[in-house]
């Protein structure tokens, strides 16, 4: 594949060699929820609070598979296992406490739920 890729006039930026339209800012709302419109976003806490959970993910059946990040390195956004509709390995939290900070996660159909990747 080679050549310049257009989708509908939307910026596209190259991340480890795939691309990636331009991430988004996500702000929680009071209940840690966010909504997905794309696959890669960053995320922010509820009124800039020093630390939030978050706990659901709206989306999914437009989405079926994001990359978050934090949107601040002086805000930790914990991204929760099992509170709302996400799913973690070992029922472990990730916090995302650094703007290089990163999870990836796919929309599982069958349970209506958000999954990292796991070995």
């Amino acid at each position: 594949l080679g050549g310049t890729l257009d989708c509908l006039d939307n910026k596209l930026t190259n991340l480890l060699g795939l691309l990636f339209k331009a991430a988004t800012e996500l702000t929680m709302d009071t209940n840690g929820a966010i909504t997905v419109t794309q696959m890669v976003h960053t995320v922010d806490t509820f009124e800039d609070a020093a630390s939030d959970d978050l706990v659901t993910i709206n989306g999914g059946t437009t989405v079926g598979l994001i990359i978050i990040r934090p949107a601040h390195t002086d805000r930790t956004v914990v991204v929760k296992d099992g509170g709302g509709n996400i799913e973690l390995q070992g029922g472990a939290d990730i916090t995302l406490d650094d703007i290089t900070d990163h999870v990836m996660l796919f929309w599982d159909t069958t349970n209506s739920k958000w999954v990292d990747f796991g070995g």
